[in-house]
Parts: structure tokens; C-alpha cells; sequence
């Protein structure tokens, strides 16, 4: 049987690896494959994530591996919260951690916590939700954390990235650019 990468069929066999030995007119000489036990499709190995401990490959090649992951996350937004606000404030090597760990703060509050003030707050109708720490200088606690307009959030300090979060451009202060920031200032001194 004759195939190509491009018309490979999808049987419906348990996954499994091959080498080009075993499937030598898919892969040609010297490379292996794997069957994504998501898609069912013969792919070769570079097409999926490598366990580094074990040097095995995972189940689901990436493409499936992101869809899933993408999906997982779009279900529950607050993880993404929970992981960034562990970065900040665990990891050294985190470009932001010396603006929250680096000044003592900690991450004192739950998934579950997270997901309470998501729902409290009702973020899901935010435009960009973030979160915000009412103390500046407290912890990431329950009593001390609510979900708030990312637009809110940066008039109360933050900036984000060094750009502006209208254009993209440069940003002068409150992650405004000179542009946007001057407006802001004449609509609120009329």
C-alpha cells in the first residue's frame, strides 16, 4: 500500500510506535512514527511532546495535545490566573518576580478561592479580566484579591509591557502612550 504523508489512512488500531523498517514507504529511511491515540494518525515522532524524564513520547501528538490544552484552559480561566500569580511570585527567573516575590509577596490563595471570587466578581462578562490586590503590598489572599477590568487595574498603577493597551505603541505612564494618556487627562480636567 502506497501513502504519503498527506493521504495517510486512519485505521482504527491501538496505538502504537513503528520504525521505518515496519512502515518504510510513510516515513522513508531511518525515521520513527507514532499513532496519535487522539486523531488516530500515523505521525512521525517529532510531531509529539517528549515525557524528559522517561525520553518517551506522550499519547496525543502536539496538534491535539494544544487543542486539549486550549480547551482545558478556555473551560477554566481562573488556572491561568493561579499560574501566572505563581510565577510572579515564585519562580526567580521570572521576568516580574522582583516587582512581587522578590518584594516578599506571597501566593496565599486556592484554585478553588480563585475560581470563587471568578464567579463573585463576574469576570466571565469582563472584556479582560484581571486580577488586582487591594493592598498593593499584601499578599494574594482571598480577603485581599478581586477580578477587575484590566483598563481599571492599569489606572490604579500597573503597566503593561511597556506598551500601550489601546495602539500597541510606547507607553508614557499608566500604560497609556503620549497619544492616549493626553486624551484620558482631557476628559477628566473639563
Amino acid at each position: 500500500m502506497q501513502t504519503n504523508r498527506a493521504t495517510v489512512s486512519v485505521e482504527r488500531i491501538p496505538p502504537f510506535s513503528m520504525t521505518a523498517e515496519s512502515c518504510p514507504t510513510f516515513l522513508g529511511v531511518g525515521m520513527d512514527a507514532k499513532m496519535c491515540t487522539k486523531c488516530l494518525i500515523i505521525k512521525p515522532i517529532n510531531q509529539f511532546f517528549i515525557y524528559k524524564s522517561t525520553n518517551i513520547p506522550r499519547q496525543h501528538c502536539k496538534m491535539c495535545f494544544q487543542k486539549q490544552h486550549l480547551k482545558y484552559m478556555s473551560d477554566r480561566p481562573w488556572r491561568i490566573t493561579y499560574d501566572s500569580i505563581n510565577n510572579r511570585c515564585s519562580r526567580k527567573t521570572f521576568n516580574k518576580y522582583k516587582r512581587y516575590g522578590g518584594r516578599g509577596i506571597k501566593n496565599l490563595i486556592t484554585r478553588e478561592e480563585l475560581k470563587e471570587l471568578w464567579f463573585r466578581d463576574k469576570a466571565y462578562n469582563m472584556k479582560r479580566p484581571s486580577i488586582d490586590r487591594i493592598d498593593n503590598d499584601g499578599n494574594y489572599e482571598y480577603g485581599n484579591c478581586r477580578y477587575i477590568e484590566l483598563l481599571e487595574n492599569i489606572k490604579r498603577g500597573y503597566t503593561c509591557c511597556g506598551k500601550c493597551i489601546i495602539c500597541n505603541d510606547k507607553h508614557l505612564a499608566k500604560g497609556l502612550c503620549k497619544y492616549h494618556y493626553g486624551k484620558k487627562w482631557r476628559e477628566e480636567h473639563k
